[in-house]
């Protein structure tokens, strides 16, 4: 039974094995978008952009995107899409619909990061007037990977248009029982472990010390100022919010940076946290900071323990400025 289009958040997964199942299953709701005065996004790959966008023709509401700017980390992309929404809505189109294929590179935990994007979509975009279609290759993904990116869509889009999907999970179990847990990195000596954090007074400091040491490990300018910004948010978090002393410790492996903050406080359970904005917008609200943090590293994770509370953050260094 297909299922009207909400005023809000319509998420719907797309598994094809051809260019032409992704055509005949994604083309009626793109005409039938167009002709009620919907933007659409198209944000898959060159070939596939190009065959729907041919197919529409011409139009001021249609727009054609690389995957490539969006799809960068999970968080990102979530902020990426938002901002698309918020942009044609303030255009006039009555509603968005995007058809994207979810690509976060060839690195082994790139399935990882597809599931985590579409998971937290759901919370982040849920008021937002949007139709996505999540188009992914079912012959390139392990059995695994499609059974997970299966649980995070509430709905399926079949050639009869969407269905509500019975194995949906909500977003904060898929994210709790997704958790990778400690990094094996940290079983090894860090490459720094900085003095405890006692007050704000003594964020100066670490700043110039873990700036120091990362350009030691010849870690690029952009890559080092997201670090010490992302770490410098998580510590005044540990000092108001949870209880000093902070200490971090920070590992930086080949092609990676691998960093823990660690409060003497009990933490919170929340893996929402830091994804969902204000809903006023408020740029210096509640959980503004970890949002921050999300934005500018690739994985953030939270733990507690009988020591306390632990973020530990990771990136890549081998993003491009």
């Amino acid at each position: 039974m297909t299922v009207p289009t909400p005023a809000g958040y319509l998420h719907q997964l797309l598994l094809f094995t051809s260019p032409d199942d992704l055509f005949t299953a994604a083309m009626p709701g793109l005409r039938q978008g167009l002709d009620a005065g919907n933007a659409v996004i198209l944000a898959c790959r060159d070939a596939d952009n190009a065959l729907l966008a041919d197919a529409l023709g011409p139009h001021p509401r249609l727009a054609c995107v690389s995957p490539d700017g969006i799809y960068t980390r999970a968080a990102a992309a979530a902020e990426a899409y938002r901002r698309m929404v918020d942009q044609r809505i303030t255009a006039g189109a009555r509603r968005v619909r995007v058809v994207g294929e979810p690509d976060f590179g060839a690195d082994v935990d790139s399935a990882a990061e597809c599931s985590r994007f579409e998971a937290i979509c759901n919370a982040t975009l849920a008021r937002c007037p949007l139709t996505s279609t999540c188009a992914y290759d079912v012959g390139a993904l392990p059995e695994r990977v499609a059974a997970d990116l299966t649980a995070v869509h509430p709905f399926v889009l079949t050639p009869t248009g969407p269905v509500p999907n019975g194995r949906y999970v909500d977003p904060a179990t898929f994210l709790r029982r997704s958790e990778a847990g400690p990094h094996p990195v940290e079983r090894t000596s860090p490459t720094a472990e900085f003095g405890a954090v006692t007050g704000l007074h003594q964020l100066a400091a670490l700043r110039d010390q873990l700036r120091a040491v990362l350009r030691g490990q010849a870690v690029r300018p952009r890559i080092v100022t997201d670090i010490v910004a992302a770490v410098q948010e998580l510590v005044v978090n540990g000092l108001l919010h949870g209880r000093p002393p902070v200490r971090v410790r920070l590992w930086a492996p080949s092609g990676q940076l691998v960093c823990t903050v660690t409060d003497a406080g009990s933490g919170f359970d929340d893996p929402l946290a830091g994804y969902v904005r204000a809903a006023d917008g408020d740029p210096f609200g509640p959980g503004v900071g970890l949002w921050l943090v999300r934005q500018l590293c690739d994985r953030i994770e939270m733990e507690k323990s009988v020591s306390g509370f632990t973020v530990r953050l990771s990136t890549s260094t081998r993003a491009a400025d």
